[in-house]
């Protein structure tokens, strides 16, 4: 996989068994349909994504009742690509 950095057009080449992709998108559709539509853009992928959609009143839910594994991913993940 290659990741591309526009600040200094740095490209950093990565060996990884899977990648873990974790969306927060505002959306009213049902998270099947969520995770459907992100699985489509990613149809020719060559390396294994699991593919996590959530809105972000199911993320202030999720933290809100301690759920770790979201907090650890809002924490400790890093930021691939924000809307502005």
């Amino acid at each position: 996989m290659r990741l591309f950095s526009k600040n200094n057009n740095l490209v950093r080449f990565l060996d990884v068994m899977s990648i873990d992709l974790f969306i927060i998108k505002g959306t009213r559709k049902a998270r099947t349909k969520r995770h459907l539509e992100v699985d489509r853009i990613l149809l020719d992928r060559t390396i294994p994504v699991d593919i996590l959609v959530y809105t972000p009143q199911e993320i202030k839910e999720r933290l809100s009742l301690g759920d770790f594994f979201i907090k650890n991913i809002v924490q400790k993940g890093k930021t691939l690509y924000a809307k502005r």
